[in-house]
């Protein structure tokens, strides 16, 4: 019976896990798709001023208050989009905990190796000297044990750190156009 509730448990785990993991991939997906739609929407945004402010166009008279409105809704929008990125950085941070947990439970070690190997440059010289004895006395798995001790929780997905920089870089393109309207 024990055995059965035993089994019962690591599946429901694994199921868990792989819930984590399919949240995290969709989460990802739908960062980078809005980083897509966004950063697409906002270069054709600025072409279309740029474009009607060199050409003859209706607008000539009127592009400081559409510039001043497009870009202040522009900026607006990007602004919780930002937010919006935490958010989901926060939620993925939140499922990688999750999944570390039963990584440890169920003794998976997949993750945590490789994990620990992307940290291997972080290390001084000292740590990699015992890094180097305990895989001298554990062969098999005293290396990431080792690292896994030095940094014990997953990283914030680095993904976010690119939609990020390209949120400020779009907020930053349109104040100066903006400040470039009215000084001109």
């Amino acid at each position: 019976m024990k055995d059965k509730v035993e089994r019962n448990q690591q599946e429901v785990l694994l199921k868990e896990y792989e819930v984590c993991q399919q949240h995290n991939d969709s989460i990802g997906s739908q960062v980078w798709i809005a980083t897509s739609v966004f950063m697409s929407v906002n270069v054709a945004l600025l072409g279309a001023v740029i474009y009607s402010m060199t050409g003859s166009s209706l607008l000539e008279r009127n592009i400081r208050c559409l510039v001043l409105v497009l870009g202040a809704g522009i900026i607006a929008i990007l602004h919780f989009w930002k937010r919006w990125l935490n958010r989901m950085q926060f939620l993925t941070s939140i499922n990688y905990e999750r999944m570390r947990e039963i990584e440890d439970e169920l003794g998976m070690r997949k993750n945590k190796i490789a994990w620990s190997l992307d940290h291997w440059d972080g290390l001084t010289e000292e740590e990699k000297e015992k890094y180097k004895k305990l895989n001298e006395q554990y062969p098999r798995y005293g290396w990431w044990k080792f690292l896994w001790k030095r940094f014990p929780k997953y990283a914030p997905p680095r993904g976010f750190e690119g939609s990020r920089s390209i949120v400020w870089i779009l907020i930053m393109l349109w104040i100066i156009f903006i400040v470039l309207v009215f000084t001109l």
